[in-house]
């Protein structure tokens, strides 16, 4: 009767530990799973990030600096900012490709923000360089 008990117990002892492993293992490869979308999602951004300031870069040498030899101050109107802002996403939209877009979208990244932030960052820098 003890060895009974003994091997039953043994046999339950020993599905219970299988069904943890399994578990560990499904939990683990979600863990690695969430972990590699988010490094992704975070080359998505850096790469419009790139964009971005390439995009701004390639304004400031096309159309900004035309508009600031034409103005008699030399400097931007609001408008003239707000508009290169526009410019700014638009281009740079343009330059991505969809499926990065797309990966950005399903991961709720304000795209806009990002490609402002970067710009205004890549402005800032250039400005303290001068």
């Amino acid at each position: 009767m003890t060895e009974v008990l003994i091997e039953n117990t043994i046999k339950i002892l020993f599905a219970v530990l299988l069904m943890l492993v399994n578990v560990a293992g499904v939990y683990l490869t979600t863990v690695i799973g969430r972990s590699e979308k988010l490094r992704t999602v975070s080359a998505a951004v850096n790469d419009l990030k790139e964009a971005a300031v390439l995009t701004a870069g390639e304004l400031q040498q096309t159309v900004v600096d035309d508009l600031k030899a034409a103005a008699a101050d030399h400097k931007l109107t609001e408008d003239e900012i707000l508009d290169l802002q526009l410019a700014v996403v638009t281009k740079t939209n343009e330059k991505m490709a969809p499926a990065v877009m797309d990966l950005l979208d399903a991961a709720g990244v304000d795209t806009v923000a990002i490609i402002q932030g970067a710009t205004e960052a890549w402005i800032a820098k250039i400005k303290q360089e001068t």
